[in-house]
Order: C-alpha cells, then structure tokens, then sequence
C-alpha cells in the first residue's frame, strides 16, 4: 500500500469531524487492496493504522520513572461499546485539550495500574476484536483504579463485582496491598465489609492480612462489625495482635481498644495490651487508671490462676503501678468475699504486688498508709473496706504479707481515687445505672414489672454538681446524682439526690413536687405524643373527613401548651384531681417519598388534637369548627437530596459550577490536649467540659494564663414567642431549655460535614423514659478554626510587616428542638478574648392563614403557596458565674456619651467620653443594651487585683450583639402570659449573688406554667452586688421576621456576644506568638501576580 493510499483509507475512516462519528463506524475498512483492516493496539500500527498515542509514565519509588508507550484508536476508546469517558472528554473537546493536537496523551500511573495498563487496554478492544481479556486477583483491583480513572463504568462494575465474589482469606492480603498503594477506598471498602463478616474467623495464621493492614484498616473493620453484631471478647484477641505487632501511635491504640470495640478481654489478651499500652505511654505515677486498665482488671480478677505461676506475669503487672495493683486486688477481695474460695491464691498474688511495691515500682510515695488502729485516716469508702479485709485477714492470719499489703493498696487506692476523680465530671454510664437501680428499688418497681415506663417515667438522671464553696476548696467526697421521675398514675414528679459511693447508690432526699408541677418533655414524651394522635380514632375520623388523608401520612410536632389564658389553663384540670401532662400537637401532610423525606412544612393542616401524656388519651381536637376544610398545599417544596427533583418551583438539579476542594488539614494534628477525659488545655486556656439534659454544654474553670475568668458558663433558657394571636396559636410558645433540654435534644455530629479538621468529640449519657442509660456519640465537638488576622501593622516607611493569624479553639454542640437547629459556638481566641455564638437554621413553624386573615397574613409571612410562617422570637438567657481573677467581682454599666459644648472643655464640640456606673444592687442592674451609646459591662477584680500599667481593677467587659445584628427584648404587651412566664427577656441584663439553687431563668419547671419565676422573683429580694461571688445573666435574641428565602430550610441567622478582657492584662497577650507563613498557600493560576 502506497503513502497515498495509507492516507486516503485514514481520512475516510476517521472522517474530518470526530462529533459526527458513531458506534458503527467502528467496523474495520477495508485497505487498497479491499483486505479488512483489523484494529487492536497489539498489532503494528502501520497495519492497524492507529491515530492515538498513549504514554504512561510509571512512577515507581524504587527506580527511576519510565515511559511506555502504547498506540491505540480514539474510536475504540471514545465509542465503542467499552468507551472511556476520559477519553471521549478530550477527542470531543479539541479546543480544551492540548492532547488533541498532538494526538498524545501522557499519563502517569503508578507502577502496579501501569502493569495493568495492557489488560485495560484489551478489555476496550475486546469488543472489536478476538484478544482475550480475563480478570484475575492480581490484576482486579489495579483495573478497577484504572476504570476510575479514564471513567470506564462496564469495567467498573465487573472489577467489583469480581473482586466480591474472589475475595477470600488466602488473597485479601493482595487485594489490601494493591488498594493501599492506590488509594482505592471502593475496594478497600469491600475489604473491610468482608473482614467484618469473617471477623470471628480471622487469625494470623490463615489471614496474612492481619499483619500488612494498616491500624486505621482494623478500626473500620471493627467499627463495622460491632455495628453489625455487637461487641465480642473474640475481637479482643484479634485487636491484641494487631496493637501488639504494628507500630502505634497511642491515639490509634486507644481507639483500637476502647470499650465500644471491645468491652470483655480474653486474659490473654488482657496482658499483651496492658503491656503495649504501657510502652505507648511512657507515663509513671498515673493518677487515673485507663479505661483499657479497668476492663484489663475485670479480665484478670476472674481470670486470675495465671497470675501467680509466671514470673514476665507478675514482672509486667508489677510494673503497672499501685493503683493498678490496689484495684485488681480490691477486686479479688470482693470476688473471694462473693464465692468464699481462693484465699491461698489471693494471698499469693497480694505478695507479689506487695514486693513490686516496695521494689519501687509503683512510687507510693504521697499515697497514706493505714495501720488497722489507724483506720481514722482512711476516706468514708476505704473506711468500709479496711474492715472488710480485716475480717478476710483474721481468717488468713498466717499469711504475713496478705493482712498488711491489702491494707495498704486498699486505702492508697481509695484515697486516690477520690482525689483525682473531678466532682464535676458528668455522670458515666454505671453511675447513671446505680442512680436509676436505687430509685427502682425504692419505689419497688422493676424494668421486668413496667417495660413501658406505664407506673415510673425516668424524666432525667444528671450529675447533681456540689456546691461552689467545696469544689474550690477540694472538699468534695463523693459525687451525687440528680434523678427526676414522673408518675403516669398521679401524675406527680419527684426529684431525688442519689449519693454515689464505688458502685454504691443511696438515696439521700426526695421531694414530690406540688400538683400540677410538670417536668420537661423528654424524646420519649414527643415520640408517644405521635403515637396517641395516630391510633386515635378521633383524630383518624377528622382527617378522613375532613381531608380524605390517611393518618400514615401524617406528622405531629410536639409543643408543650402556653396557658394563655383562662380557658388554657382549665384544660390543665380538665381530669379532675389528677394534673394532665399536655403536649398540643401541629399537624402536616406528607405527600412525598415512601418515608419520612418529605418537607411536610410545605402541607400545614389547620387542625390541632391535644393530648394527656399521664392517660396516653386524647383530650381535644381544636379547629374542627372551621369549616368549609381550608385547602392543604401540595406544592412540593423540597430540601432533601432525594426529592429535590420533585420541586414545583424551586431548583431541581444541583447547581452546576461545582466548588473546588477546601480541605480543613492539620498535618502535625490539633494544638490542644484534653486530660481526665474533659478538661481541656489550648494556648494558655483552660478548662472543664460538661454536659447534661438541660443545659447541653457547660465550661467549667474557665482560666487564662492560670487566672481565673469564669467559674461557670452555659446557655440556662429561650422564650420563642410567636405573634399570632387567632386560635390556636395563641398557645404557641416555647421555652425549648426547660420544656425539652438542649441535651435530649443534641445531635450526634459527622466528621467532615458538621464539623471540619481535626476533631476531638466527647460522648454524652443520657436516659430514656425506663431510666436505661444512652451513650449518645459525638455530641460536643472541639477543634480548631483559622480566624482570619489577629493583628498586623506594616510600617509605611520601611515596609516591614507584622501580621499573625488568629487561631481559634472551637468548642460546639447542635440541638434540633423539633423543627428548629440551634448550633452553639464557645470560640476561645489567643488574646484572651471569647466569643459565644448561637446560629439558627432548621424549618420554620408553618401553619395556615387563619379565617381572620383571609388571604393575606397579618403576622406572618408567605413562604410558600398558601404556606404562612409567624413572626417571633428567639430569646436566648446565659448564665455566666464570673470569677475575674478570683470569686469577689463587682459589674459596672459603661457608655459612651458625647460632650456638650464648653467654650473650656469643649470648644471644637468633638469630644466623647466614657460614663462608668456601678450597679450595686440587684434592682438596679436589670438593664437593656443601647448601641447608640456603645453600652458595655465590665466586671472587676474586687480583691484588689489591679493591672500594673494603669492601676485599674483587671476585669473583662460583656459586649453585646457581637454575633449578629441588635434586637429588641421580649416584644410582647406586659399583660401577656408570655410576660410574666419569660419575664427574663424583658432586659438584657441582670446580675444576681451567687447561690446554688439559682439555676434557671424562668423557674425550674416550665411546661404549663404561668408564673414569674426565676429571677424576677430572686431579684425582689435586691441584694447588694458590691464585692460579691456574681453571676451575670445575659439576654440576647433574634426577631424572626420570616423570608421565602428561610424556606424550605433556613440559612443560618446569627446572635451572640463577646468576654473582652479590660485591663486584665499588661500589655496585648498575644504578642508573644511565633511568626508564621503558612507554606501551603498558593497562588490562583490566574493571578496578576503568578
């Protein structure tokens, strides 16, 4: 064949216009002499006339890179019936594509895809050809990238669906390696699925993958198989091995290993982790056990026979410490005391931990030892335990060392552990459990007799936190639980105060609260709330009726009833004697999706059934004499990502300029360290996290530099008033702390979505309405945030610059109070300052224009078709117990007033000056924030603390509306219920003496309550605020008037305020901070400067 003719069968194959071929111009031509052209990349390229040029460069890190080279058909690639959408991009786009014009595309692979690359090419030309193509182990896994990769989804599929069924013990090794190499988390996803599967089964001997795979591989599969099956002392042989013979840091170790996973440990086990755990650490004289330590014990205590018969044994446990020791012996003391056996054994295990004692192992040196006629100066709980083991002693009297070594490591670890156990830690899962087994044994009702919380409702168990005086003093004993119950049959509440003692619970109080006193509604409370409304056949007829709606279809948002008038608060008698727990309930349509994704806001229903959660009956169903029935909308006006779709007038599609990555990397990990499981070091801060049902989050001990700042600090209440005044919305009024608990009503927050970087969470336990305790995960999330510049000043006449970046520590948790999101931020910064913010998003409240309005709302707004959302408020209160520089403060209102004209002082008329007013009485420290006068509050040092420059008392300043714009106060007439119930929020301000049963705002309990409680009634006493332990109560909030942009989910609106400290420190405290340039910063491609 001639150049010519080469030519002439290319130009009439390939064709001028690439966009005008189709798949079946991908049949062979026929040359000059009418012979057929076959096309496969194997054949030489002047015969099969390719017109594409494929060089892959293979990095490998052990050799130099090299190219190979490989010359295919585009056809083949871009249209035929494997076509490869990567190169499909580039041939039909030649003005975008430098490879079009040079008809080479260079692409570098690693080296395990670039050996692949010939099997990846056969499968393109399988279709067109004879070439065999075939799928082994080797190769799966490489093609599979490689179908990622050029886009390839026929190949995609087979590879994982080879890869499925292939996958065995014998070859999940070489499947984790060639994934590894390749970052391939599909196939590294399949890994893990199958390993949790065969989890039980795996072991070094028949699954080698047990010793190439990564830690954070075995975290995932273990993960996965506890959420599929439940944690098994079996995994703990198999997380041993892998802690024992990989190289750990102690984070991974401890995730491996914490109690999720692995809450039983073989005894076996047991000794290799301890001892892997104590090479980790290289910490001596711990004062806290870990939590791998005391599951470790429990193995060992009824494991024990080994443990005096070999000597690594007894060397390694030595080598754990006396409090290590003084519990595993403690144990089996009360395990021989149980079954009356093993003395002998005892004996000689309690000599052995004796000698490591006194071989100094175990420094004892500030722990106390106690004589039996010494038994004064043992805690209240080693106290019991000293004459227990005096008993086991008089029995085994012959035993020299058994009498005096359980003496010793009993009342040194007893000691100890009161020590160092932090009185305001919340409450952990066993001490939750002994709370609620004591109330239950009290009132002689078990969980078998009442599974359903018919005769007993568990309202709330928290950590009852002891006064302040014996926290700072260190004088706290033992820790105690606070415990509220509800009695479906009396309907009455009873608060508790449990003492907690090693295990032991006691009752030490109770009060039966008055008639009609109604607890807060808990999960349990709005999920039967649903359930009484949707098996009433009452409200089943009306919405038939009606409506011609099922009731399945059908949502009900539980609200607690605003008694807001007379008739309100007769319905609370409505069963006599017997006070009624009321919840009204909205209703909403869902007409979309087979489940729950529906944005049934979008469908308000004008009826309202009300229900008694004490009878589990419905008492009324408001609305019904409206007739004719108003029309539900049916528009679909959706948020979720499955039924975007289906919107009627809003987008259907995702937006199609997509956003580069923004990836939140810290390659070194996070800055602070959080020790004794909640409290928290940062860049000179410190502090104690807690949390309970109520409140959600509390910091505790806020200091800086060692100073104190706050003893206390939490969000303590809200009033949401709505403006609706047609029935029934006049009811329509939540105070969402103490009517549902921003801890019941926290979140679980995901990784990379809620929060970004590197996260640190903590768990919260709560209890449900049988008291069974709840480890809810991820509630309180901590990281670290970029705050734009700290400072910066450049000096214009050499150029130099100065300039730091701000880091902020972010301390967070999320609360969904039924339709609404409250996200609340602790921002700590590096110049002593802290900012407290609160975002709002979530879905509106919506309802249906009331007869009285026709068809335009008076006080709402139309957010959707025929869809109304009321005007309200969100008043927020924070309890904040001021420590500035220690307990005594004063607090001071200062503005910035301007100066009249002096022909003296003030001649020119440009002076302005600050006014200072003590507020030294309760009365008259109840104040409204004015920004025209830049109104601030200061709290100062009253212990005669003064900053060193210029004399002033140290203190920090409250700045308000820092977050967010200015809002009014609590907008409603003084003659309205929610005046007198929220009378809190008719002032921004107020400032009370410290006193411990001063907690909450607008009383302690306030569903279906009426009265001014809280601090109105406190401050009627109007005591004195000078030199005093002060606590500043701070009102802040959103007007909420409703946008179509809020619908049908709202961006965030923002509120909050500012500590700023005021003369606390010299100088600016963050001067002092290294200079930096963040090295990964790059500039755009398009910059004028690049």
């Amino acid at each position: 064949m001639t150049e010519s003719d080469d030519s002439q069968v290319k130009n009439t194959f390939w064709g001028d216009n690439f966009d005008e071929l189709n798949e079946a111009d991908i049949q062979p031509p026929n040359d000059a002499n009418g012979e057929d052209v076959h096309l496969h990349w194997r054949r030489d390229p002047e015969v099969s006339h390719s017109d594409w040029t494929i060089q892959i460069v293979v990095k490998d890190e052990l050799s130099d890179s090299t190219v190979v080279e490989y010359k295919v058909h585009r056809c083949i690639l871009t249209i035929g019936p494997r076509k490869c959408g990567y190169f499909e991009r580039v041939c039909r786009n030649n003005s975008d594509f430098q490879e079009s014009s040079t008809r080479t595309s260079v692409i570098a692979l690693p080296k395990i895809a670039a050996d692949a690359f010939p099997d990846f090419l056969d499968y393109q030309y399988q279709g067109v050809s004879q070439q065999s193509f075939e799928l082994t182990s080797h190769s799966a896994t490489a093609l599979h990238f490689l179908s990622q990769y050029f886009d390839v989804h026929s190949l995609r599929w087979e590879t994982m669906n080879y890869i499925k069924e292939n996958l065995c013990m014998a070859n999940c090794h070489e499947y984790y390696h060639h994934a590894y190499i390749l970052e391939n988390k599909q196939v590294l996803g399949v890994l893990v699925g199958f390993c949790a599967d065969e989890f039980l089964k795996i072991n070094h001997q028949n699954c080698k993958l047990v010793e190439v795979a990564e830690p954070q591989f075995w975290i995932l599969v273990v993960k996965k198989f506890t959420s599929r099956r439940g944690a098994n002392i079996n995994t703990s042989k198999i997380i041993s091995y892998v802690c024992c013979n990989r190289a750990l840091d102690l984070e991974t170790f401890h995730e491996l290993t914490k109690e999720d996973y692995m809450p039983r440990i073989y005894s076996s086990a047991a000794l290799s982790l301890l001892n892997a755990e104590a090479e980790l650490s290289k910490v001596e004289n711990v004062s806290k056990l870990s939590t791998l330590q005391e599951r470790c014990i429990v193995s060992l205590t009824w494991n024990n026979r080994f443990l005096i018969n070999d000597d690594t044994v007894i060397e390694n446990l030595q080598k754990q410490g006396a409090l290590f020791l003084s519990k595993l012996l403690i144990k089996n003391v009360r395990r021989v005391a149980l079954f009356g056996s093993d003395l002998e054994e005892l004996k000689t295990q309690c000599e052995h931990f004796w000698i490591g004692i006194n071989n100094g192992y175990c420094h004892l040196d500030d722990y106390h030892t106690h004589a039996p006629s010494q038994k004064q100066g043992c805690p209240p709980g080693a106290q019991r335990f000293v004459e227990h083991a005096s008993q086991l002693g008089a029995r085994s009297f012959h035993a020299s060392h058994f009498f005096e070594g359980i003496l010793v490591v009993a009342s040194s670890w007893l000691s100890s552990h009161y020590k160092t156990m932090h009185p305001l830690d919340p409450l952990s899962i066993s001490e939750v459990q002994a709370a609620v087994d004591a109330i239950r044994t009290s009132v002689s009702v078990t969980f078998a007799d009442d599974p359903l919380a018919d005769k007993l409702r568990f309202v709330a168990v928290s950590l009852h936190e002891p006064p302040k005086a014996q926290v700072l003093a260190l004088e706290v004993t033992f820790r105690q639980a606070f415990v509220l119950t509800l009695n479906p049959v009396t309907g009455l509440a009873t608060e508790y105060i449990v003492q907690l003692d090693e295990g032991d619970a006691t009752i030490v109080s109770s009060k039966t609260l008055p008639p009609g006193t109604q607890p807060m509604l808990t999960p349990d409370d709005c999920d039967l709330a649903e359930q009484i409304v949707k098996t009433s056949n009452q409200v089943k007829h009306a919405l038939l009726e009606r409506y011609n709606i099922d009731v399945s279809r059908v949502a009900c948002d539980p609200w607690s009833i605003h008694l807001a008038s007379h008739e309100d608060t007769q319905l609370v008698n409505y069963n006599g004697d017997k006070p009624a727990q009321l919840v009204q309930t909205f209703l909403y349509l869902r007409c979309y999706g087979n489940g729950l994704e529906d944005n049934h806001y979008a469908h308000p229903i004008d009826i309202l059934p009300i229900v008694n959660l004490n009878t589990r009956q419905l008492v009324r169903i408001d609305g019904l004499d409206r007739l004719p029935a108003p029309k539900i909308p049916t528009d679909a006006v959706q948020y979720h990502r499955d039924l975007l779709h289906t919107n009627s007038y809003l987008q259907t599609e995702w937006r199609s300029e997509t956003l580069k990555a923004l990836d939140i990397i810290q390659p070194d990990g996070h800055s602070f360290t959080v020790t004794d499981g909640y409290h928290v070091d940062w860049q000179k801060w410190s502090f104690r996290v807690g949390f309970n049902y109520r409140e959600g989050l509390v910091l505790h001990d806020v200091q800086f530099q060692n100073r104190s700042i706050l003893h206390r600090a939490s969000l303590v209440e809200m009033a949401v008033p709505y403006a609706d005044p047609y029935p029934p919305h006049q009811r329509k009024c939540a105070m969402d702390v103490g009517d549902y608990g921003l801890g019941f009503s926290s979140n679980s927050l995901e990784l990379g979505c809620d929060c970004l970087g590197k996260i640190y969470y903590f768990d919260a336990v709560l209890v449900d309405s049988t008291g069974t305790p709840q480890n809810k995960k991820k509630v309180i999330c901590m990281h670290e945030e970029d705050g734009g510049l700290l400072y910066k000043h450049v000096d214009y006449r050499n150029g130099h610059n100065e300039s730091r970046r701000s880091r902020e520590l972010v301390v967070s948790f999320v609360a969904t109070v039924v339709n609404y999101e409250y996200l609340f931020y602790w921002r700590f910064k590096q110049d002593g300052t802290i900012d407290y913010e609160i975002k709002l998003s979530g879905e509106l409240s919506t309802n249906l224009l009331s007869a009285q309005e026709g068809d335009h709302p008076t006080h709402g707004v139309m957010v959707a078709p025929c869809v109304n959302a009321q005007i309200h408020q969100h008043m927020f209160c924070a309890r904040l117990d001021m420590a500035v520089d220690g307990q005594r403060n004063n607090v001071s209102e200062i503005d910035v007033v301007s100066a009249e004209l002096d022909p003296v002082k003030n001649p020119y008329g440009n002076a302005f000056y600050t006014v200072e007013t003590q507020l030294d009485f309760e009365k008259n420290a109840i104040r409204i924030a004015d920004m025209t006068k830049a109104r601030v509050w200061k709290i100062s040092n009253a212990m005669g603390k003064t900053n060193s420059v210029n004399g002033k008392a140290t203190a920090y300043k409250l700045i308000p509306f820092t977050k967010g714009p200015a809002q009014p106060t609590l907008l409603v007439d003084p003659s309205c219920a929610v005046a007198m119930k929220g009378a809190f929020a008719k002032a921004n301000l107020w400032v009370t003496p410290y006193s411990p049963d001063e907690m909450w705002p607008a009383g302690d309990y306030t569903p279906q309550g009426v009265s001014a409680a809280g601090l109105p009634s406190w401050t009627q006493a109007n005591r004195s605020l000078v030199d005093e332990d002060l606590v500043m109560w701070h009102v802040f909030g959103v007007c909420h008037v409703p946008r179509a942009e809020d619908f049908p989910i709202m961006p965030c609106e923002v509120s909050g305020f500012t500590l700023k400290p005021d003369n606390f420190f010299a100088g600016n405290p963050a001067i002092d901070l290294i200079p930096e340039v963040n090295g990964a910063s790059k500039l755009a491609s398009q910059c004028c400067s690049a």
